[in-house]
């Protein structure tokens, strides 16, 4: 999966999707962990629309 330079700016604090995808792709199970945490909801709801 290719990411661009139009992902949303991450709240102040937080890791940017864009840093934790890059982990998530070297095996960090806790990283995709969160990225499934933000959108795994949006992504099953449009799934199932």
């Amino acid at each position: 999966m290719e990411l661009n330079d139009a992902d949303p700016a991450a709240p102040v604090g937080e890791t940017s999707d864009r840093e934790l995808w890059t982990w998530a792709v070297d095996g960090d199970r806790e990283a995709f962990g969160r990225i499934f945490d933000r959108h795994g909801k949006a992504v099953y709801n449009y799934v199932f629309r």
